[in-house]
């Protein structure tokens, strides 16, 4: 006599698409998750970037990094420069006094503090920032891809049950498929998913943007984006 394990699966073995089927029910079971979980991330990365665009504190941290350098490179002369990249402001750590150990990165500090102490509370400007470190662009764009995947996947499944309608369903314009998947349970959350995954990909390509106009603001590349 057969478990029921096994009295399940030898039922299922008789079921039409069964693979397919069991694909869009694990699709529908992790869609909130993983949609919240792209939201969350997006989100992140936009207040990234408002936080490091309007942070005054950071402007002034540029602007005493810019007339340190300027001091420590040309004396003060007439061929100071006029800006400063945000890959520089990483090599203030790694340059060292005479001592070995006094950095420019704690000089610029001792600077800052004497001088405009307020600025060193920039951290709590940058909250969302430290945040947002743990969000992997790549990744949400891989979620978005697979996402996208599964629910044509869904349409394609549910459409496939659904009573034959009047012409080919390759030949079906989209209101008759939308009309033909509003008839199950599983076309109508292909529908409501769907439009779901393109407001997302929308907020993620928004959160791109944003990215690629924050390293134009500050005079970088923004192919690094």
């Amino acid at each position: 006599k057969l478990g029921e394990c096994e009295q399940y699966m030898a039922v299922m073995l008789d079921v039409p698409d069964a693979k397919d089927k069991f694909q869009c029910m694990v699709f529908r079971a992790d869609f909130e998750q993983h949609t919240e979980s792209i939201r969350n991330g997006t989100k992140l990365l936009i207040e990234a970037c408002d936080s490091v665009r309007n942070s005054e504190r950071f402007r002034k941290v540029l602007v005493y990094a810019l007339k340190l350098g300027n001091a420590l490179n040309t004396g003060g002369t007439s061929e100071e420069v006029k800006a400063i990249t945000l890959d520089s402001l990483l090599k203030l750590a790694e340059a060292k006094a005479f001592d070995r150990q006094t950095s420019v990165l704690h000089y610029l500090v001792s600077i800052i503090q004497k001088n405009d102490e307020d600025v060193l509370k920039l951290s709590e400007d940058f909250v969302t920032v430290k945040a947002a470190e743990r969000v992997a662009v790549d990744m949400l764009n891989q979620q978005l891809r697979e996402m996208k995947n599964g629910i044509k996947l869904v349409k394609k499944t549910a459409l496939k049950f659904t009573p034959n309608p009047t012409c080919p369903m390759d030949e079906a314009p989209d209101t008759l498929e939308d009309d033909l998947l509003e008839l199950s349970q599983m076309g109508k959350f292909s529908l409501s998913a769907e439009a779901k995954i393109k407001s997302l990909s929308n907020e993620f390509d928004n959160a791109k943007s944003n990215f690629s106009d924050l390293l134009d603001f500050f005079g970088e590349d923004n192919a690094m984006s």
